[in-house]
């Protein structure tokens, strides 16, 4: 699969890719919440609530957990 959708924002693998390499330029060495759901990517953990968050902006009260996990490994990004 290569689209899925979150609150009726369509995303593609690619943002999710995207969203990852930010991540790791630019948060990943002050960002510590995230581990028990986190999804990988190149050998690296990587939490899912916030990519989403990158992706589609704001998302309100998001309780994050599995179904947030099977977002991102839907477009096979992550395990």
């Amino acid at each position: 699969m290569n689209q899925t959708s979150f609150r009726g924002q369509q995303f593609t693998r690619g943002a999710i890719g995207r969203a990852m390499d930010w991540f790791d330029l630019h948060l990943r060495g002050s960002f510590r919440r995230w581990r028990t759901y986190a999804v990988k990517h190149n050998g690296r953990d990587h939490p899912p609530r916030e990519l989403l968050r990158m992706i589609v902006g704001d998302m309100g009260n998001l309780s994050g957990g599995e179904p947030t996990k099977q977002r991102v490994r839907t477009l096979g990004s992550g395990g």
